[in-house]
């Protein structure tokens, strides 16, 4: 049975990030770009966040990162934390400012201090990989531990790896499952097609092969390769579904379109 490697922020993650951290920031005031730049000004937090997103998103002012940053920056150093997130993601993405990622760590960990997931999640890769302070995976776990219990989608995934592994925490199986299991059951693709190829081997749970095809399609559906290429194979072995060598080449080609080698 094949093992996903660990969840990295990889760019597309981090820039969905970005975007749930901008959602909940309120909309912009019914008031003209003047009068929200004045109030902003004036240290209001509100009208900072607001202003910071209409640069992000170019929306009703031409796009400018760099302006984006200069907002949330002024929002993050009064203490909120939608600001601090998004400010981490910019420092570690290098969006709008130079990256760096112990100023990412900085920031993540003031949102994180706060009991903000996302950020709590993002704070772990950093620790994971080693950016912008000494790698630390037991301590990376320690996040994830935090952010998954709240949720976090991606925070639930790593973690099962983890417990898969035996990164950061002892080996634990069955923990593993649990983790997988929660972020799968919440959409997380690399989770779905693990727990896919568990229940297609038998390992940690049940054999059942049909249950493990239901998961590795869900997977597939979302565009990962690993469950493109088994759900592929299980057609053409017909493993948990009638086979299907049609199917199974459609599931190859697009696995193989991905680069995925086997």
């Amino acid at each position: 049975m094949r093992t996903e490697a660990l969840t990295h922020t990889a760019r597309w993650h981090i820039l969905l990030c970005a975007v749930s951290c901008l959602l909940a920031i309120p909309p912009l005031y019914a008031q003209s770009f003047s009068e929200l730049k004045s109030k902003a000004e004036a240290g209001d937090v509100q009208a900072q966040l607001a202003l910071a997103k209409a640069y992000h998103l170019g929306d009703g002012v031409a796009k400018d990162e760099a302006q984006a940053v200069l907002w949330w920056e002024k929002a993050a150093e009064h203490g909120d934390v939608a600001g601090q997130t998004n400010l981490g993601i910019a420092y570690q993405l290098g969006a709008g400012v130079p990256k760096n990622y112990a100023a990412a760590v900085r920031w993540y960990g003031k949102a994180a201090d706060q009991g903000n997931a996302q950020a709590q999640s993002d704070l772990a890769v950093l620790y994971h990989l080693g950016q912008g302070v000494p790698k630390d995976d037991a301590e990376a776990v320690r996040w994830w531990k935090k952010a998954a219990e709240q949720g976090d989608v991606t925070a639930q995934g790593n973690l099962g790896t983890a417990y898969g592994l035996g990164t950061g925490v002892p080996k634990d199986d069955a923990e593993s499952l649990r983790w997988h299991t929660k972020a799968a059951e919440n959409g997380n693709a690399a989770s779905q097609f693990t727990l896919g190829m568990a229940y297609v081997y038998g390992k940690g749970i049940p054999k059942d092969e049909a249950e493990g095809v239901k998961w590795l399609r869900k997977s597939a559906e979302q565009g990962n390769a690993g469950g493109q290429f088994w759900l592929g194979a299980a057609y053409y072995s017909g493993t948990g579904v009638a086979k299907d060598t049609a199917e199974a080449l459609r599931w190859y080609r697009k696995a193989g379109d991905q680069g995925y080698a086997a």
